[in-house]
């Protein structure tokens, strides 16, 4: 169909082609052609090949090296824009090699081609790559904006699942478990693609951290049997897209199956550093940790802060601190507990993780601390930006105008109008202007 000197544009189709493929097993990949990065089309075809390498191929980093390459600061979005899927497919290669700045960044301009293009299905789908970094990188409230985003805007799109799951995870670290179950809810009778067993395991992973938070052990246990089975195709791949083993392994010791238990997570473990993928590998040693006790819990935990210090998953690394945080108060070791409970604390205030916030300072407490308690409502409890929000609402601004006077999307807006809604205690904007000084 092309002649010899329309390569780049044959290689541009077969990215597109093979870019379809990327929640397909391995076995299922067809070969791909080799790729200088010299033209348009080599790098389109890089961009497919990083993301296979980075899933599939140990270490990550080499397919992270790809997606720069792939990328070229910006060249490759100048030239298939945001409305090609296969740009995000090295944002991914990115996120999950763990290079998370490089992802976000990479993932912003996406979001920003499709927003200036008005191309509403790829700002969805930019939406939801780049809310899937954020969340990563911890910020929760950010992350959460986009998911909403991408899900209000896909309908019946496949990755309305993804979305939904996404939307949950950050919900469920608001502790917000009643609307986590909405949204997945809202999603159920979307069927998953056909023969695509990697979309509708993000749905059964954000189930199986839902049930777990409601201390539905059982439920919790189905969520992640399914999910073994529809990525049991997968094989040994790379544990940063989909952590589910080590999730399993402590369903299994709280379901009295420890041997299994132990299997699961070990093997997660042997993954990380096969991949060398320091998120994944502090994620599951401290899921280790939770199975483990006393001296070596304690130990395990102080392994898996050394693996994520290096990186910029902040929010994991609030996890882990306040789980060693407690785990040292427990055993009586109060003056450094409350040392890794006030890291923890800060961290997770400035990811917006106001579920895990409020149990540290019930455990600072525990442990003899007196934290300096935010107001949790009234003007004062506001962030400056919620502040700046709710001043502009109180004069009068829609949420289009508002947006466009900070620079940031609509949706965004409403997240910070319902925040500011909670705080201030009221439910519309016409009592914003006696409480919000303008």
């Amino acid at each position: 169909m092309f002649e010899d000197d329309d390569r780049q544009v044959r290689l541009s189709f077969e990215a597109a082609a093979f870019g379809a493929e990327y929640h397909l097993p391995p076995d299922q990949h067809g070969p791909l052609t080799t790729a200088d990065g010299t033209g348009p089309g080599d790098r389109a075809v890089l961009a497919v090949a990083a993301l296979r390498k980075c899933l599939t191929s140990p270490p990550a980093s080499t397919g992270a090296d790809l997606a720069t390459r792939a990328l070229q600061g910006g060249t490759l979005l100048a030239e298939l824009t945001s409305r090609s899927p296969v740009v995000s497919l090295a944002v991914l290669a990115l996120l999950h090699s763990g290079r998370l700045v490089e992802a976000h960044e990479a993932a912003d301009a996406v979001v920003t081609d499709a927003r200036d293009r008005g191309a509403p299905m790829a700002y969805a789908e930019a939406s939801l790559v780049r809310a899937l970094v954020l969340l990563a990188r911890g910020h929760v409230t950010d992350a959460a904006v986009d998911a909403q985003t991408a899900l209000d805007r896909m309908g019946w799109h496949a990755h309305a699942r993804t979305a939904a799951a996404t939307l949950a995870n950050c919900l469920i670290e608001r502790r917000e478990l009643s609307e986590a179950a909405s949204v997945l809810d809202r999603v159920e009778n979307i069927p998953p693609p056909v023969n695509v067993p990697g979309v509708d395991a993000y749905v059964y992973l954000a189930r199986a951290r839902l049930h777990l938070g409601l201390r539905d052990i059982e439920a919790a246990r189905n969520d992640l049997v399914a999910a073994e089975e529809a990525l049991q195709v997968f094989g040994d791949a790379n544990p940063s897209a989909l952590p589910w083993r080590s999730l399993a392994g402590v369903i299994a010791h709280l379901g009295g199956e420890p041997t299994r238990g132990n299997v699961l997570i070990q093997e997660e473990i042997r993954l990380a550093r096969r991949y060398e993928v320091p998120i994944a590998l502090g994620v599951a040693l401290r899921r280790r940790a939770m199975v483990e006790r006393g001296q070596q819990a304690l130990d395990t935990l102080r392994q898996a802060i050394a693996a994520l210090e290096a990186t910029d998953a902040k929010l994991e690394l609030a996890h882990t601190h306040a789980r060693l945080g407690r785990g040292l108060r427990r055993a009586g070791q109060r003056v450094e507990a409350r040392h890794h409970l006030t890291i923890s604390l800060d961290l997770a205030h400035r990811c917006g993780a106001s579920g895990l916030e409020a149990e540290i300072r019930q455990e600072l407490t525990a442990a003899g601390a007196r934290p300096r308690r935010p107001a949790l409502s009234g003007v004062e409890s506001l962030t400056p930006t919620e502040l700046r929000v709710a001043q502009l609402a109180a004069q009068g601004g829609s949420n289009r105008d508002i947006a466009e006077m900070i620079f940031v999307s609509r949706n965004t807006v409403a997240w910070h109008l319902r925040n500011v809604y909670r705080k201030l205690q009221i439910d519309s904007r016409e009592h914003l202007t006696r409480l919000v000084q303008v």
